[in-house]
């Protein structure tokens, strides 16, 4: 946006609660008690990370860019081995800052590698969501079971969104009444930004993604190839 005169400068700062959100209104928490709390964070404020760190630098001021000027874990390390946690927050702020630590963060390899998590794990959010939206009682679940009994399991769609997500084919739900909150995804490697060929950041994508479909699949055998756990 231009940024050059009174007015555009007017203009751009009462824009300001549309471009950055979280800025002005509360959103999702990431939190450990929360399953998929992150994900549900990343896809309201994703979109936000440059608006955010251009903000952070206009208000530090004659801070080095952070892809410039490496954030030494050493300092950060040293400050998690306070006593308290009130010694462990003086150390981080003496060593970095709130806000100072916030921009230093702020990196273009953390941005990318952000997207790689939160589309390779879209596919068991949007599972997640599907089953506490719809198999609440006890015989939705064994319902559920039922539909998945005799190596059927194999045909749910979540298993194909993870392997589509890594070789960049169109990603959509399939999940019916799949939750409105859980986003489709098209073409994961276009979304992160990864080009056609060998790269370090593609490798990492298809190991996450061949890690998650290993794990899912070895739940989902383990769950369905015995009897169904008993209802008590």
């Amino acid at each position: 946006m231009p940024f050059d005169t009174e007015e555009e400068t007017e203009h751009l700062f009462n824009q300001l609660p549309r471009i950055v959100g979280s800025f002005v209104r509360s959103e999702q928490l990431s939190k450990l008690g929360m399953w998929f709390s992150w994900n549900a964070c990343a896809h309201e404020q994703l979109p936000e990370y440059w608006a955010c760190k251009m903000l952070y630098e206009h208000h530090l001021r004659n801070q080095q860019d952070p892809d410039e000027d490496l954030v030494p874990f050493d300092d950060l390390e040293s400050c998690a081995r306070a006593k308290t946690p009130y010694e462990e927050l003086s150390l981080l702020k003496a060593s970095n800052g709130g806000l100072r630590l916030a921009y230093k963060l702020m990196t273009h390899q953390l941005w990318l590698h952000a997207k790689v998590l939160y589309v390779v794990s879209r596919p068991t959010w949007s599972w997640y969501a599907h089953e506490v939206k719809n198999v609440k009682s006890p015989r939705d679940c064994l319902h559920d079971a039922m539909r998945k009994t005799r190596g059927r399991w194999m045909s749910d769609p979540q298993l194909y969104e993870i392997v589509a997500t890594c070789f960049g084919q169109e990603v959509r739900s399939t999940m019916r009444n799949s939750s409105t909150n859980v986003p489709s995804i098209t073409d994961g490697l276009s979304y992160i930004g990864i080009p056609e060929g060998q790269s370090r950041l593609g490798g990492r994508l298809c190991s996450l993604s061949w890690a998650l479909l290993g794990h899912r699949a070895w739940s989902m055998a383990a769950r369905h190839h015995g009897p169904p756990r008993v209802l008590r």
